[in-house]
């Protein structure tokens, strides 16, 4: 697998704000605006793109090469228990998001984990509504202990600088790709790891470089 990367200006980012936790003012200067990164995801690996439960979502996140402190998330996502299945069946955030799980299915279902990060056993009737917060970074596989079919992924991210992508067929002729397209904004300047995740797919990473007020097109391709 490869990557192609190329800098282009970024229009309109310099007047974009950094998170919160890289706008603070030091020495009464304004720190450096932000750039993004964006492009395209192409392999030739069969995935698997259509069904609730499919190979479909695909993860990108950076990791700062020095430390960082941010803010941990006040996120709430909602999940839904229904017709027997998680939805979504992919989640990506960040350290310190809220999971609200909803049974809106007509039987008593569970939430099960039993990961380092985020472990739970949870009984929940027809119509009741749960909450489980994610205080530790980490890859997390949910089931329903009474329906272990029932399967939820949820990548669980130090950093807010990530984005979460679904891969699609492309059919030329004969020859069948499998792409994504995606962009992470509001990243500030520095020297990163890209990564990848999917529930088929090798994880692969790569460097990248972040310039203030430009953006950089990375494209990785199998």
């Amino acid at each position: 697998m490869k990557a192609i990367h190329t800098f282009v200006c970024a229009a309109g980012l310099a007047g974009l704000a950094l998170l919160s936790s890289s706008s603070s003012v030091q020495g009464g200067e304004e720190p450096p605006p932000p750039g993004a990164l964006h492009g395209k995801f192409i392999t030739e690996t069969r995935v698997k793109t259509r069904g609730a439960t499919s190979d479909k979502d695909l993860v990108l996140y950076l990791t700062p090469k020095e430390d960082v402190e941010v803010d941990a998330s006040k996120a709430k996502i909602e999940v839904v228990q229904e017709k027997l299945q998680f939805a979504p069946h992919v989640v990506a955030c960040q350290v310190g998001s809220t999971l609200v799980f909803q049974n809106k299915d007509s039987v008593t279902h569970n939430v099960f984990a039993d990961d380092d990060c985020c472990g739970a056993d949870i009984d929940m009737e027809a119509g009741q509504e749960t909450e489980l917060q994610l205080d530790k970074a980490g890859d997390v596989a949910i089931i329903c202990r009474l329906h272990p079919g029932m399967e939820l992924y949820i990548k669980v991210l130090p950093y807010p600088w990530f984005t979460q992508t679904t891969i699609e067929k492309i059919k030329d002729g004969d020859k069948k790709t499998y792409e994504a397209s995606f962009r992470i904004d509001d990243v500030p300047p520095g020297d990163y790891v890209l990564r990848f995740w999917n529930k088929s797919l090798e994880l692969r990473e790569f460097d990248v470089t972040i310039e203030s007020g430009k953006e950089l097109e990375f494209d990785i391709v199998d």
